[in-house]
């Protein structure tokens, strides 16, 4: 172990004042640290900076599996760029961030007027009353 994780674990282990449950926390950090470090970074608009994008980073990106980003590639849903050698070769796709950027935009939702109709249960308005008394009737 690294200085980092024996500090996160000793750290753990003042709070807890258990050993298993120190060192299972510790590992829990680093993990998540390693998936952290992993993590595709992006711009502050959200995409790759200067670079174009493999499938993998696009659909990390996305959140979505990398077959689903293939499958709009193959589509012509979204636009890639095929930079094998050969065109016999296995594809080696790389998408630009304005493709990205479209595509996205090409699939944005957007926000339409509220529907007239209420949700729930209906209610009929009051009859209008009528300027006459009401009928009354006599049993004789």
């Amino acid at each position: 172990m690294n200085d980092t994780t024996w500090t996160i674990y000793r750290e753990y282990l003042e709070r807890t004042r258990n050993e298993s449950a120190a060192a299972s926390l510790t590992l829990a950090d680093v993990l998540q640290q390693q998936i952290d470090a992993k993590a595709v970074p992006t711009t502050p608009g959200g995409l790759l900076a200067g670079r174009p994008m493999t499938p993998q980073e696009f659909a990390r990106y996305l959140r979505v599996t990398t077959q689903k980003v293939l499958g709009w590639i193959h589509r012509g849903e979204l636009t890639a760029t095929n930079v094998a050698s050969r065109d016999s070769g296995r594809p080696r796709y790389r998408i630009t961030a304005d493709d990205a950027a479209r595509f996205q935009q090409q699939r944005a939702i957007l926000r339409t007027q509220p529907s007239v109709l209420q949700r729930g249960r209906r209610r009929l308005p009051p009859a209008p009353r009528s300027p006459l008394p009401p009928i009354r009737h006599s049993v004789d």
